[in-house]
C-alpha cells in the first residue's frame, strides 16, 4: 500500500503542457469515486477541450489572441490538477492491498490457537465490533462512510466494516452472495428501491420489496442504509 501517485499521474499533464491535463483529476476520481473528484475531472476536461480549439484556432505562425488565450488556460489547467493532485493525492491508496482472502506470503506463520472455539468466538465478536464502528461512523458522516464504501463488499476498498450490505446501493449479486438471498428475492428488492429512490429504514425490505420476516430477521445485523 502506497500513498505516492504514479508517475504517469503527473507526468502525462506536464509534457503536453496542460492540453492533456484531465489525465491527472480522472485518475483521482477512479480511486475516489466522489462527486468532488468527478466535478474536478469535468471542470478539467471543459477547459482543456477549450483550450485546444483556441490553440487550434489559426495556423501556426499567425498573431492571435485567441491562440494565446488557449496556451493560458492549458498552463493554468495544468497548475490548477498538479496543485489538486498535491491536496488530495497524498489521501489516496494508489496500490491497492491483496484481495481478500489472499495471503501474502511471510517468513514467519503463527500456530493455530489451542482452543479453536474460542478462536471462533473471538472473530465473530470482532466482527460485530467492526459492524459496530461502522454504524457509528454512518450516523457521524455520511458521506465519510460512502468515500470508504461502507456497506459494498463489491468495490475495492481497504475499511473493514464487518459485513454489512447497503441496500440503497449494492447490486442484486451483493445480496445473494452476501446476505444468502434467492436472486429472486434480490431482484424484487432492487426493483422496488429502483421505484422508491431509495428504502428510507431497513424494515422496508419486508413492507416496500415483499421479503419474509422470518428472512428480513436473519439479515437485519447486516443491512445498513446510505
Amino acid at each position: 500500500m502506497t500513498n505516492k501517485a504514479p508517475m504517469w499521474v503527473w507526468l502525462v499533464p506536464v509534457l503536453t503542457c496542460g492540453l492533456f491535463a484531465p489525465v491527472t483529476p480522472f485518475a483521482i476520481a477512479l480511486k475516489r469515486p466522489t462527486k468532488r473528484a468527478w466535478t474536478w475531472f469535468g471542470a478539467s476536461a471543459a477547459v482543456s477541450i477549450l483550450a485546444m480549439l483556441l490553440v487550434g484556432s489559426q495556423p501556426e505562425g499567425s498573431d492571435n489572441i485567441w491562440t494565446t488565450l488557449g496556451a493560458v488556460l492549458a498552463l493554468g489547467n495544468l497548475a490548477a490538477v498538479l496543485t489538486y493532485l498535491g491536496v488530495v493525492g497524498k489521501d489516496i491508496v494508489w496500490r491497492e492491498l491483496p484481495p481478500v482472502g489472499f495471503a501474502a506470503p511471510t517468513m514467519y506463520q503463527p500456530s493455530p490457537p489451542a482452543n479453536l472455539n474460542d478462536h471462533a468466538v473471538a472473530e465473530v465478536q470482532r466482527r460485530r465490533q467492526l459492524r459496530s464502528e461502522a454504524r457509528a461512523l454512518v450516523q457521524r458522516d455520511p458521506q465519510m462512510a460512502r468515500d470508504l464504501r461502507v456497506g459494498r463488499p463489491d468495490l475495492v476498498r481497504q475499511y473493514d466494516d464487518g459485513g454489512l450490505v447497503d441496500i440503497n446501493s449494492a447490486p442484486a449479486v451483493v445480496l445473494v452472495r452476501s446476505l444468502g438471498l434467492t436472486e429472486a428475492q434480490a431482484a424484487h428488492i432492487v426493483e422496488a428501491r429502483d421505484s422508491l429512490g431509495r428504502f428510507a429504514q431497513p424494515d422496508d425490505l419486508v413492507t416496500l420489496a415483499g421479503l419474509d420476516q422470518r428472512r428480513y430477521d436473519d439479515i437485519r445485523e447486516l443491512v445498513i442504509l446510505l
